[in-house]
């Protein structure tokens, strides 16, 4: 490469991470992170609802809990890396090993009180059953959890259409960081030719007056922004904040919808994690 060459790459790649978020997405400043969270729910309706493949609203933890993993899978035995929240409400990532449909430790009994994202670490192949994080002491049917309530992430391993992702958009703000809102969007992915209309709820809930870090509770969960589709075929729309939102430690963040039919629903929430 002569340097007119090197002088114009050098000019794309500028280009190309000139912005501070993109500086982020690559890992170039120590202890910010991306916070970029997605969903789909499958059936949404008139009672708001988590963007989960499994419906309903996600139950909250308050304390450091231990949590298991399963595969609805008895063969998969692959290493999963989660990363989440202790019982102290820090960032952690582990590693833990698959038992098929029998509940794995995650963590060797570290509190858990929130689990962002599961992934493959392992080589091929991939998973072929879907992963549960559940609270221990739960029931299973072959690695399934019995309720719903119990289930603190979920990796949708077994799907065609979107294979081996964690989809949950809901998360808590790290102990010692704020979040930087950016935008968030929702689609109706098929409404089946009827048309409809979905309302995307943005929703907050901080920590109470008076409460700390180390003996949190919870103001109730606010709407901060609502997003409103109607279609007969599918749409998508985003809503970009010209002044980022911006909350604190412990914060939660979540997007919930609700539909006049039932519909499938996805959205998307991009955010900064920043060291206070």
């Amino acid at each position: 490469m002569d340097d007119e060459e090197e002088e114009s790459m050098t000019g794309i790649l500028d280009q190309y991470i000139g912005d501070w978020e993109a500086h982020v997405a690559l890992g170039h400043y120590t202890g910010i992170f991306e916070f970029n969270k997605f969903g789909q729910n499958p059936v949404v309706n008139t009672t708001p609802e988590d963007l989960w493949p499994l419906g309903g609203v996600h139950t909250d933890l308050t304390t450091g809990t231990t949590l298991n993993i399963t595969s609805d899978d008895a063969g998969d035995t692959q290493v999963i890396r989660i990363t989440g929240l202790d019982a102290n409400w820090n960032l952690q990532v582990v590693d833990v090993t698959l038992t098929g449909t029998t509940p794995a430790q995650i963590g060797d009994a570290l509190g858990w009180t929130s689990v962002f994202r599961m992934v493959q670490v392992s080589a091929a192949p991939a998973c072929t059953g879907d992963l549960y994080a559940t609270v221990d002491g739960a029931g299973y049917t072959a690695g399934v959890p019995d309720n719903v309530a119990d289930v603190q992430a979920y990796a949708d391993f077994g799907s065609i259409t979107t294979p081996r992702s964690t989809q949950q958009l809901w998360g808590v703000v790290p102990a010692g960081y704020n979040v930087i809102i950016y935008d968030y969007s929702a689609e109706i992915e098929t409404s089946g030719g009827t048309t409809r209309s979905v309302e995307a709820l943005l929703m907050i809930a901080e920590l109470a007056k008076g409460a700390q870090v180390h003996a949190p509770t919870w103001a109730p969960y606010r709407m901060v922004h609502d997003l409103t589709l109607s279609t007969a075929a599918s749409v998508h729309d985003t809503m970009p904040f010209k002044m980022p939102l911006v909350y604190g430690p412990l914060t939660r963040v979540s997007l919930r919808a609700t539909a006049s039919a039932n519909s499938i629903v996805g959205g998307h929430i991009t955010a900064v994690l920043l060291p206070q």
